[in-house]
């Protein structure tokens, strides 16, 4: 005797339904997704000011479980290329638990490290020499302007080379700070390389209808006038606000600073990454 729910045969026909039934509800459930993005982002661009969306960024960070422990791999052999050997010391900025840290730190480096999450800490102290609760912004008016935080630590040392973590450049949405963070790791590694990850543009972005919908939102709300925003930087869900360089930018960005400095380009078939290394010429006439 048979089951009532006895598997039975199911016709081609049926499961090719079924498949294209499930491919247009997923299909529409992302599109709903992606314009919900958009539309917050486009409220929030409006109705946070850069600091907010900033710190915005670091509550996203604050509430993941957790980050993966394991270098990315293309990071190893980047890290491998770029960086001095060991046992050079190395400051990891927006470490987080300390995901490079540690791995540096196994191979012999000397590191330092500092993260503005609340749960970072316990952590980057198995892995670093020092470490601190501080962000950029802290630690650029620490090595800049003397001004005491819990980045001044790290302001009157020198490093072989700095590490800014995963993306983290990209979160800095206000391109006078992108310049501002350059000089302060200038300040405390010298001659030495600068490596950072961060999201690539190669054209400006359009706003979409539903990102002009929640700015105008914002602007309705805020009985504000629409104001001129910053194109490179858009919303990106739960990683907060991230600024597009394009290569132009970057390499202007070597070349302001002093002394100019060139950009070695990581693999283009990987997560964008680079290096700001002193040009061998300014090296030579610096050593």
């Amino acid at each position: 005797m048979h089951g009532r729910f006895e598997r039975q045969e199911r016709s081609p026909k049926m499961i090719a339904f079924l498949l294209k039934c499930y491919l247009w509800l997923d299909g529409l459930v992302e599109r709903f997704a992606n314009r919900v993005r958009d539309a917050v982002g486009g409220f929030l661009e409006v109705w946070l000011s850069a600091e907010q969306q900033s710190e915005l960024v670091h509550m996203f960070y604050d509430g993941r479980v957790r980050d993966g422990e394991e270098l990315h791999s293309w990071e190893e052999p980047w890290f491998l290329a770029e960086l001095p050997k060991a046992p050079a010391t190395i400051l990891v900025g927006a470490a987080g638990r300390g995901r490079e840290a540690q791995w540096l730190a196994a191979k012999g480096y000397v590191v330092d490290a500092f993260d503005p999450r609340r749960d970072s800490q316990d952590e980057l102290r198995l892995c670093a020499r020092r470490s601190a609760r501080t962000s950029y912004a802290e630690f650029c008016d620490a090595v800049l302007d003397g001004r005491n935080s819990a980045a001044s630590i790290f302001a009157n040392e020198h490093y072989d080379a700095v590490v800014l973590g995963w993306s983290s450049f990209s979160h800095i949405i206000d391109p006078e700070h992108h310049a501002r963070l350059l000089e302060a790791c200038v300040r405390v590694t010298g001659d030495g390389p600068i490596l950072f990850s961060y999201k690539q543009s190669t054209t400006v972005p359009k706003i979409g209808r539903a990102r002009r919908v929640g700015r105008t939102m914002a602007q309705a709300l805020t009985y504000g006038s629409p104001t001129e925003k910053n194109q490179r930087y858009s919303y990106a869900g739960r990683a907060g606000f991230m600024y597009a360089f394009s290569d132009d930018e970057l390499i202007a960005l070597a070349k302001s600073m002093t002394p100019p400095r060139t950009v070695h380009w990581g693999s283009r078939l990987s997560y964008p990454h680079a290096a700001f290394v002193l040009e061998k010429e300014a090296q030579a006439m610096h050593s």
